[in-house]
């Protein structure tokens, strides 16, 4: 990966993590909204990173490093 791209994952996971444990440490504190919305965030910075392993992926093929 670049080095741009491994800031942006190195970033995106940690957010992840940030979220989970948030989540895990007070989970009857939350609502039912709180809760789906903290599962979207999660989901789209999963989105993210899948994205970008894509692009990762695609490149690497394409540079014949696979």
């Amino acid at each position: 990966m670049s080095k741009v791209t491994d800031r942006y994952t190195i970033a995106l996971e940690a957010k992840q993590v940030e979220l989970a444990i948030s989540a895990m440490k007070t989970p009857s504190g939350h609502d039912p909204f709180e809760y789906g919305r903290a599962c979207g965030i999660f989901g789209g910075l999963q989105l993210a990173l899948d994205i970008l392993n894509e692009i990762h992926r695609d490149q690497a093929a394409k540079d014949g490093a696979l």
